[in-house]
């Protein structure tokens, strides 16, 4: 294993190990501020297309984002993981409870939902396990979300949804790694001039 991928795997455990430790109660009150940031951004303001995750292993919970989202007549999509093409699609969904367990049993579209081109997407909010200051993301290890966000369009807020506890002084990345234009938390937003 290479020191970049050592490097990665140790602050995967760090920060999950952290991510573990934190009650119910603390994810829906920290959930429901750094969702509240989010609901009041320009840049949700702005999306009609928004992908966004739903929450699970200890996440930032993104109902909230949802259901406001619909309130406002904006079209709202979650990712389906093909883990044979290794990449990620994006189906429309209207009713959160339509979603069904999909691969690493993650909620995700039912097979016979509109599918969106990632280049139609306005805003999309992702998950990480850790973040830094310079907009440097370190995801689950598959690699999804990084493929996905190069072949997003250039106006396409990129935005990572997280803990104030996953912001970390340095996220190693390497050369295919891309970084998310903001990053929204329980105590604030964070936005980037620069992807790096």
């Amino acid at each position: 294993m290479n020191k970049g991928k050592n490097a990665k795997e140790q602050l995967r455990v760090l920060v999950r190990a952290r991510r573990g430790s934190i009650n119910k109660t603390e994810i829906r009150e920290k959930s429901r501020e750094a969702q509240k940031r989010i609901v009041d951004a320009d840049e949700f303001d702005k999306a009609e297309v928004i992908g966004v995750y739903k929450a699970c292993f200890g996440e930032v919970e993104t109902d909230d984002i949802f259901l406001t989202a619909q309130s406002r007549g904006k079209t709202v999509l979650y990712p389906r993981t093909d883990r044979k093409q290794r990449k990620l699609d994006f189906g429309v969904v209207k009713d959160i409870g339509s979603l069904v367990p999909g691969e690493y049993d993650i909620p995700e579209p039912a097979r016979d939902s509109e599918w969106v081109s990632p280049g139609e997407i306005d805003l999309l909010i992702m998950p990480g396990v850790a973040f830094d200051r310079q907009g440097g993301r370190l995801g689950m290890g598959g690699g999804y979300y990084d493929r996905i966000l190069a072949k997003l369009e250039k106006n396409t807020v990129r935005m990572g949804l997280a803990y104030e506890f996953q912001i970390v002084d340095h996220v190693p990345l390497d050369e295919y790694d891309e970084r998310v234009d903001c990053l929204v938390t329980e105590s604030g937003i964070l936005r980037f001039t620069e992807r790096g």
